[in-house]
């Protein structure tokens, strides 16, 4: 046997003594690790050739499920980085969504804005032409008769750069259209002047010209109360034209019969003068044929 080295012997009194401190009584050490199996409850040196290729076996279907959960947490790392990619095409959309709604509540707030703003050119449009027809009623001595009896005086207003818009909100359209004066303006037009009542006609013509943007209108006044003009009914004239017809074909025939007189006459004068001349003719001895 090999002598021993400086300090083993002493290395091992004392490790012995200090497990030998630890131990209990019956010689036993609480402290020391089992040793695990390796293999259904066998050692890895106990195992046998079929119990190793069961355990490559095992291995190999172990391998072969990772492989395949690695592909799943691959398509599943796909997955969420697509899922980030359209949270943030999503959020995105939402930020678009938000400016469009922004953007349509403000072309409303301007639409609305605009049909007001054309609400009231249309109104300012009706007040003009109202004063300018108000301030041409005016009333004279000289103008009882026509306002009285021959249907009122005619007045005309004038309103330039008039849109379409404002056009179609006042009801009117490109050319010439009757109108009701109390409808268009809401209320007849009325005015005291020297001591008379003037009113607007019911009926008045509003007319728009398109290329210069123009409106007009034309009406006619009248005294309040004052009675319309009467007017013949169509009927009566027939008569007339038949009663003229009858004078003038009564008057052709008469026309004939004294043209036919007057022949006669001549007819007569000439036979009666022939009759003198033969007599003559037969004293002067000349021959008659």
């Amino acid at each position: 046997d090999a002598p021993p080295r400086d300090g083993e012997g002493e290395g091992e009194e004392k490790a012995g003594g200090a497990s030998g401190s630890k131990r209990k009584g019956d010689g036993t050490n609480p402290y020391q690790a089992l040793k695990r199996p390796r293999w259904n409850d066998k050692q890895f040196g106990d195992l046998t050739v079929s119990e190793l290729e069961g355990v490559v076996r095992e291995a190999n279907a172990l391998k072969r499920q990772c492989a395949a959960k690695d592909e799943e947490i691959a398509q599943l790392r796909e997955i969420r980085s697509e899922r980030a990619a359209l949270a943030k095409q999503v959020k995105a959309l939402e930020a678009e969504v938000a400016a469009s709604q922004k953007e349509a509540d403000k072309c409303k707030n301007a639409i609305k804005d605009h049909d007001e703003e054309v609400a009231t050119q249309a109104e300012r449009v009706k007040k003009a032409l109202k004063q300018a027809l108000s301030f041409q009623m005016v009333y004279q001595a000289a103008f009882k008769e026509q306002l009285e009896s021959q249907g009122g005086r005619e007045i005309a207003a004038f309103v330039p750069n008039v849109n379409q818009e404002v056009v179609k909100a006042l009801g009117l359209e490109a050319g010439s259209k009757n109108k009701y004066s109390d409808v268009f303006f809401g209320s007849f037009i009325t005015k005291m002047s020297n001591g008379g009542k003037l009113v607007m006609a019911r009926t008045m013509s509003a007319k728009y010209f398109k290329t210069s943007c123009e409106l007009r209108v034309d009406g006619t006044y009248t005294l309040e109360g004052a009675k319309k003009p009467a007017t013949k009914p169509a009927a009566a004239k027939k008569p007339k034209k038949k009663a003229k017809s009858a004078a003038k074909g009564a008057a052709d025939e008469d026309a004939a019969a004294n043209e036919e007189d007057e022949d006669d006459e001549e007819g007569e004068a000439h036979d009666d003068g022939a009759d003198e001349a033969m007599p003559a003719a037969l004293e002067g001895g000349a021959d008659v044929e």
